[in-house]
């Protein structure tokens, strides 16, 4: 089978961004800060198995929304998922 060698397979790979990461130098998504920018939190329920009858919202200041599972345009809910 020619070809490469198990010398040759098994040499380590420095990869470009592998300094920058062992030094702590690496620039990450987090580190650019983020202005204007608003966040979201899930709201989990403390029952198990509980039917959600409903969901009261305050009122938002101008400029904010409410997103949620119909604002994703991919399936969401897998196999338990119901309108």
């Amino acid at each position: 089978m020619g070809g490469v060698s198990v010398d040759e397979i098994s040499k380590s790979i420095v990869k470009a961004d592998h300094g920058p990461k062992v030094r702590g130098e690496a620039v990450c998504a987090a580190d650019h800060p983020m202005v204007g920018v608003l966040y979201g939190k899930p709201l989990r329920s403390d029952r198990a198995r509980a039917k959600i009858r409903g969901v009261r919202l305050p009122a938002l200041p101008a400029g904010y929304t409410v997103a949620d599972r119909r604002d994703i345009p991919e399936q969401n809910g897998g196999a338990n998922h119901r309108e």
